[in-house]
């Protein structure tokens, strides 16, 4: 979470503020609007971190 949220400082848009939703799994912006959202998948062996930004 703290990795993401360091990625997240350096690229973040002016009028976005991203929050962790959904179990602390989603890391998106308070509000439906575009931006970029970060998804944690946790596994057995491994955990997948999704980037997808949309307008």
């Amino acid at each position: 979470m703290t990795w993401i949220e360091k990625i997240y400082e350096i690229e973040k848009m002016a009028n976005n503020e991203n929050v962790w939703k959904e179990n602390n799994s989603k890391f998106e912006p308070k509000e439906a609007v575009p931006g970029c959202y970060f998804k944690i998948e946790e596994k057995i062996e491994t955990t997948f971190i999704t980037l997808y930004c949309g307008c």
